[in-house]
């Protein structure tokens, strides 16, 4: 039996250099979520986790290499992030990057031992 239902999806946008420049200050500026930024561009959340981890459009400014003797702190709404991007197969050490953070701290957001409260 032959479904009549017909699978269209969602038109995206191709990413231009432009965009890209875009979106890797929104990255480095980080006040908008990955998926804010994706819907921006009307991407899959996985282009712009992509892009900021470099695994794509590497040799377009701004480079999102952090320091290393950058001290951050991770916010409350990182932490989601963090689980998320752990739960779809980041490394725990290429967070601890993206974030300018030490693995212990990624490791630490991801099991809960500190922030609790951000399930």
């Amino acid at each position: 039996m032959k479904d009549n239902y017909q699978y269209s999806p969602r038109k995206l946008n191709y990413i231009n250099k432009k965009d890209v420049c875009k979106i890797k200050q929104l990255l480095l500026e980080g006040v908008k979520t990955e998926q804010e930024i994706a819907q921006m561009f009307n991407t899959e959340s996985y282009n712009i986790n992509n892009i900021k981890l470099e695994k794509t459009y590497k040799n377009i400014m701004p480079k999102l290499h952090i320091k290393a003797n950058l001290v951050r702190k991770l916010r409350k709404e990182d932490i989601p992030v963090i689980k998320k991007m752990y739960a779809d197969g980041t490394m725990q050490k290429d967070i601890a990057k993206v974030y300018g953070v030490a693995n212990n701290t990624i490791s630490q957001a991801i099991s809960g031992k500190n922030w609790r409260e951000s399930k």
